[in-house]
């Protein structure tokens, strides 16, 4: 396996940890500092992004020559 395709599972491993906090601290009722909040949006926003850059770079195959 190419490291461009681990580089792939790994960010998609890494987006789908980002909607599961980002959906966490969406739903807390308590106090969290500013930059948890902002740091819960802004991982909620791009966990999508990640996981189709990584689904993209997993599926990229080794060109023959």
């Amino acid at each position: 396996m190419r490291t461009i395709n681990k580089i792939g599972i790994a960010m998609i491993f890494l987006g789908v940890i980002m909607f599961v906090v980002g959906t966490f601290i969406f739903t807390y009722r308590g106090d969290y500092s500013k930059f948890m909040f902002v740091a819960g949006e802004v991982s909620f926003a791009a966990w999508f992004p990640t996981v189709l850059i990584g689904g993209i770079l997993y599926k990229i195959k080794k060109r023959k020559k």
